[in-house]
C-alpha cells in the first residue's frame, strides 16, 4: 500500500456524508457547552467503550460498565470485567498514542489483552477467520507471514494518502479487520484505532461514542460486512460508518441544545441519562427563536413526499430510523425531526417501537 491504496470507490453519497460530518462538527464546535463537563466526558467514554465491547458479545450492561468506572463492585463474568478494565485503560491513554506506529498498536493490544486468553502485543502465529455471533465466517484471515508488512503498509497509506481522514479511518477499520493480525482483540483494536484517527482529524471525537450507535445496529453492521466481503467493494461499509458518525454527532448536538434550552429556562436536567431521544419538547418558542425550518414548517407541505421518499431510501438499508437520523438527513432541529416522524406514523407509514433503550420507527408491514 505504499504504492497503491486499498480498493474502494468514492461515491457522491460518501462525499455528501463527509460534507455532513464537517457541518455537524462545525455546529458542535460552536454550540458545545458540555465538552468542559467532566461528567459528560466520562459518560460518553463509557458509552464508547461499552458499544465496542458489546459488538464482541461482552455481557456487561451499560449500568454495570458505569459502576465499574465509578469503582463499584459488580457481579459479572471475570472475563467481561477484565475486558472492560483493559479497554478503559487503553482509551484513557488515547491522547499520547501515535496512530501511525506499529509499536504503539502492539502496546495497546498488550494492554487490552492483559490477563485474557491469547497472545499479548504480538501478531498471531497462525491463520484465524473472523466469524459473527452466529458462527458465520465474515472473512478469512491473512497468512501470518504477511501481518507485519500489511499492517505497516496500511498505516503508511493512512498517513500519506491525500484522501480525507474521515474516509481513510473507515477504510482502515475494514482493512485492518480483514488482515486480522491478532488471534484475539483485533476488532476491539480496530475500533479504538478508528477513534484515534477520528481524533487526529478533530479532537472532539475523543468524546463522541460512535460505536454506541453501531452497536445499536449490530445486525445491520454484520450484514454490511458480509455484503462488502461478497462483493469485494467497501462502499456500503464506508457509507454505514459515516452515517453512524453523523448520527452520533447529531445526538451530542441534541444533548447540547436540550441542556442549553433547559438551562435558559432555569430547569436542571441530566441530559446524559435521558433514554428517549425522540421525546424532545419545545415550550414557549417565539418565532424569533425558532430555526428557519420550524418557522416555515406550515408552508412546507410540499416537502412531505420527497421527505418520505428519503426516509424510505434510508430504511432500505437500515432496520430503524431515529430522531437523530432524521436530523442528519434533513438538517432540521430535534423538534422538527420529532414532528416528521410522528406525522409519518400518523399517516400509517411508520410504526413506533422501543429498541435498545430508545424510541425508534420502522416501516409498517
Amino acid at each position: 500500500m505504499r504504492n497503491q491504496r486499498p480498493t474502494f470507490e468514492i461515491t457522491n453519497e460518501i462525499i455528501s456524508q463527509v460534507m455532513k460530518t464537517a457541518e455537524l462538527v462545525g455546529e458542535l464546535t460552536v454550540l458545545d457547552r458540555l465538552a468542559a463537563n467532566s461528567t459528560w466526558r466520562r459518560r460518553n467514554r463509557v458509552r464508547m467503550i461499552y458499544g465496542s465491547l458489546a459488538l464482541e458479545q461482552n455481557a456487561l450492561t451499560l449500568e454495570q460498565a458505569m459502576a465499574l468506572t465509578d469503582g463499584r463492585r459488580i457481579i459479572a463474568p471475570l472475563k467481561d470485567i477484565a475486558e472492560w478494565k483493559n479497554a478503559w485503560e487503553a482509551y484513557e491513554d488515547l491522547a499520547r498514542l501515535d496512530p501511525f506506529s506499529i509499536d504503539a498498536l502492539l502496546d495497546v493490544h498488550r494492554t487490552m489483552m492483559h490477563s485474557l486468553e491469547g497472545e499479548m502485543g504480538v501478531f498471531r502465529p497462525k491463520k484465524v477467520n473472523l466469524v459473527d455471533e452466529s458462527g458465520q465466517i465474515l472473512h478469512f484471515g491473512t497468512l501470518p507471514d504477511y501481518y507485519s508488512k500489511l499492517v505497516a503498509e496500511l498505516l503508511d497509506w493512512v498517513k500519506n494518502d491525500e484522501m480525507p481522514m474521515l474516509v481513510k479511518s473507515c477504510v482502515f477499520r475494514y482493512e485492518f479487520e480483514r488482515i486480522h493480525p491478532f488471534a484475539n482483540g483485533t476488532g476491539r483494536l480496530s475500533r479504538l484505532w478508528h477513534t484515534l484517527f477520528l481524533i487526529k482529524w478533530n479532537p472532539l471525537f475523543a468524546w463522541i461514542p460512535v460505536d454506541a450507535v453501531i452497536q445499536e445496529r449490530q445486525k445491520e453492521y454484520y450484514k454490511i460486512i458480509n455484503v462488502s466481503n461478497d462483493s469485494g467493494e467497501t462502499v456500503s461499509y464506508i457509507r454505514f460508518l459515516l452515517a453512524s458518525i453523523n448520527t452520533s454527532l447529531a445526538r451530542v448536538i441534541d444533548e447540547n441544545e436540550r441542556y442549553e434550552g433547559c438551562k435558559s429556562d432555569g430547569i436542571v436536567i441530566n441530559v446524559i441519562d435521558e433514554k428517549d431521544e425522540n421525546d424532545v419538547r419545545m415550550s414557549d418558542e417565539s418565532d424569533e427563536l425558532k430555526p428557519p425550518e420550524d418557522r416555515t414548517e406550515e408552508q412546507m407541505e410540499g416537502r412531505n413526499i420527497p421527505r418520505w421518499e428519503e426516509v424510505q431510501q434510508f430504511l432500505s438499508s437500515h432496520e430503524l430510523v431515529r430522531n437523530a437520523d432524521i436530523r442528519t438527513l434533513f438538517g432540521v432541529s430535534p423538534a422538527t425531526a420529532n414532528r416528521i416522524l410522528a406525522g409519518l406514523a400518523t399517516e400509517g407509514k411508520l410504526v413506533k417501537c422501543h429498541e435498545g433503550g430508545h424510541w425508534a420507527y420502522r416501516l409498517r408491514k
